[in-house]
């Protein structure tokens, strides 16, 4: 198989975009969020376009500080704020193998096709220091 210009390698989304912005509410308050889409892409060894592809997808998080004085920080973040299902990276693998394990606790899967799900929401609550 020949590369040529404009092919697209499976496993990696042709566009991908992040934005982000900070707000100081008060000298010791900080507020923020983020967001990432990342657009549809083919799955690795799909390079030819025959398979769909995984759909496109965006997340989307928060963060928050309070700088409580003598060099201690209450901070907090919300990862997947919306809690979205996706899948970040996609590939085949050989299914034939997997039927002559013996003894099989699962029926041999006919579909060679897999995904990597993203993160699930997640919460983060620390005290920081510093001296």
């Amino acid at each position: 198989m020949q590369v040529r210009p404009g092919d697209r390698i499976g496993g990696i989304p042709p566009q991908r975009y992040k934005a982000g912005a900070d707000l100081n509410l008060t000298p010791a308050i900080s507020v923020g969020g983020d967001v990432l889409g990342v657009s549809a892409q083919a799955r690795v060894g799909d390079e030819a376009g025959q398979d769909a592809k995984l759909p496109s997808y965006w997340v989307a998080g928060v963060h928050a500080s309070w700088a409580m004085g003598r060099g201690l920080e209450l901070f907090g973040r919300i990862d997947n704020l919306f809690d979205r299902h996706y899948a970040t990276f996609g590939a085949y693998f050989g299914a034939d193998g997997t039927a002559n394990v013996h003894p099989s606790p699962l029926p041999a899967d006919p579909d060679p096709r897999t995904e990597t799900p993203g993160t699930p929401r997640s919460l983060q609550i620390g005290l920081r220091a510093r001296w």
